[in-house]
């Protein structure tokens, strides 16, 4: 079975009782007073799973009846691995840059400041040249939509609580590859409306920039 939480508001999460004819014996909605983050609030959803597999899901991600039974055939079928992604695609159905090699300095400065003037390195550090029709071992999926053996999420304690939110998702990656591996599965597919907030707003950015920190003293700087 699967056991999806919500952080968000009740109704997204009667959404998806009535997309997957859900009973509230299959769903349980929990509500925190205050922003603990992304990280703390999901690991307080890990903590009281009840499942095989625990669905890490943001707000801004479509979704249908054919996006979760083929992830979950496929972790049934493959012992080994300990998380998935699916193919992400932007609004226009095109893949989204979601998939990425392990973090380097230089290419989140590139990623945040001057992505146009450097465009075979972005192409290498987002896995452009990889073949996307096929199942393959990621350094780094982002963190919009994942699905994980909960046994594993428990394991690695879930989230790094350190991160409030970005880079939370980098680092969860990596430890899962650590011990188990994290793939791409074609078979499934869901959109996800990225509105890109550390982009556009100086405090989000001013966090993202605080977990790159964070990251970079935990698993060492990483320049190019």
């Amino acid at each position: 079975s699967v056991q999806l939480f919500s952080s968000t508001a009740a109704n997204f999460l009667n959404e998806i009782i009535a997309t997957f004819q859900l009973t509230s014996t299959h769903a349980k909605y929990i509500q925190t007073k205050n922003n603990l983050g992304f990280g703390r609030a999901h690991n307080i959803a890990i903590q009281q799973a009840n499942s095989r597999y625990h669905l890490i899901m943001n707000p801004d991600i479509e979704i249908n009846s054919n996006s979760i039974e083929p992830l979950i055939s496929y972790l049934d079928q493959h012992s080994k691995t300990g998380m998935i992604v699916p193919r992400i695609t932007r609004d226009d159905g095109e893949l989204q840059d979601a998939y990425r090699q392990q973090l380097t300095v230089m290419d989140m400065f590139i990623r945040m400041f001057c992505k146009k003037l450097f465009p075979k390195r972005m192409a290498y550090h987002s896995l452009q040249n990889c073949d996307y029709t096929h199942p393959f071992q990621l350094p780094f999926a982002q963190g919009c939509f994942l699905l994980a053996r909960t046994e594993y999420l428990r394991q690695l304690g879930g989230f790094d609580e350190n991160f409030f939110m970005y880079l939370e998702d980098a680092d969860l990656c990596r430890r899962m590859n650590l011990v188990s591996k994290v793939e791409y599965v074609p078979f499934a597919s869901v959109v996800h409306h990225w509105a890109k907030g550390s982009h556009h707003n100086l405090k989000l950015f001013k966090i993202h920039v605080k977990s790159m920190m964070y990251y970079f003293r935990k698993w060492g700087i990483q320049w190019i």
